[in-house]
């Protein structure tokens, strides 16, 4: 994608190429449609939740804006990469721009992050193996295989959920502490 002016390009897949959606939850790990019955069912259903949204459409912006009702300058932002790391706040959510290590000819992937007390969405178009890995913990085991369990992941199971009442601490003291801590303190490597 061409860069603009200010060194901003824009994110949009091209069409032909389908975009991932990774839905984490309670329940543990699936792929799930991002649209609009889909994150207004999500939303409803006041369980905390992660959507890993990769290559996302022009489309999926709309939804961001009218669905999540998210301020329109974190939209547009979350649109464009090339950014600097950042941190802004908003009424009932944060957005992040974050980086790391990414297996593309760049070695960098850009995560843009939205995070409330219900939901964490991160948003990206390079692949990221370190959020898939973490997807990968939140899994339920397979019952025919073995199971062994590493600290880091025993953590990121027993992890409370944030609750409406704890929003007024700070988000550090109110985080899950397994799956926000893994998703925004990883190296992403």
């Amino acid at each position: 994608m061409p860069p603009k002016p200010n060194g901003q390009t824009d994110l949009q897949a091209p069409p032909d190429t389908g975009r991932m959606c990774h839905l984490v939850d309670h329940e543990g790990t699936k792929q799930a449609a991002f649209d609009r019955p889909t994150v207004e069912r999500l939303l409803e259903g006041k369980k905390f939740f992660w959507l890993d949204l990769y290559q996302p459409h022009a489309d999926d912006y709309a939804i961001l804006r009218d669905v999540f009702k998210f301020h329109p300058l974190a939209v547009e932002d979350s649109e464009h990469f090339g950014q600097r790391p950042k941190l802004d706040e908003y009424d009932g959510y944060v957005f992040l721009v974050v980086y790391g290590a990414s297996p593309d000819e760049d070695r960098l992937v850009e995560v843009h992050c939205f995070f409330s007390e219900n939901f964490l969405l991160t948003v990206h178009r390079d692949q990221a193996p370190a959020l898939a890995a973490i997807r990968a913990q939140a899994s339920p085991p397979d019952p025919a295989q073995p199971h062994y369990t590493s600290c880091r992941s025993t953590r990121s199971r027993a992890a409370p959920w944030p609750r409406r009442q704890d929003w007024h601490r700070p988000l550090r003291q109110r985080a899950p502490a397994g799956l926000v801590a893994d998703v925004l303190l990883v190296d992403f490597a």
